[in-house]
């Protein structure tokens, strides 16, 4: 099973390799190949530090240093797209049915921005889903990145 925070099922639809370091980079890409193949593994969507954040060099004892140093903590939006989801933190889906969740709440760029997401992430700039949706604008157009 791999546990995911909920913030990270828009990151690992548009990662294209670049990453904290080294180490993070390869641990998010094995992980989003994991995403992108094995359609039937379960996954937990949690609001804490997850398989991926175990490779980051931001996460100290455990803990995400960022979580007290940004104006706003990462968990927010966990818990916002937990909550567009509709769902509750650790709840346990198949990428299958993740992937449905995530292309009916989070398909076009309006949205992104209307939910507060992505728009101020560090990585917005090489995010292929995030580039994706704001190129097609508020047209409605699905795009997926990540199959």
């Amino acid at each position: 099973m791999i546990r995911l925070r909920a913030h990270h099922l828009l990151c690992t639809r548009g990662f294209q390799g670049y990453g904290y370091s080294d180490e993070f980079t390869r641990n998010m890409a094995e992980i989003v190949e994991k995403l992108r193949t094995k359609r039937d593994e379960l996954v937990e969507i949690i609001d804490e530090p997850d398989d991926i954040c175990r490779s980051c060099p931001n996460l100290v004892d455990g803990a995400c240093k960022c979580e007290r140093t940004r104006e706003k903590p990462i968990s927010t939006y966990d818990r916002k797209i937990i909550e567009k989801l509709n769902i509750k933190p650790r709840t346990i889906l198949t990428i299958t049915e993740l992937e449905t969740l995530v292309s009916e709440y989070f398909d076009t760029f309006e949205k992104l921005v209307s939910f507060g997401l992505c728009v101020n992430c560090e990585w917005k700039g090489g995010c292929g889903y995030y580039y994706e949706l704001e190129r097609k604008g508020n047209r409605g157009e699905n795009s997926r990145t990540c199959e």
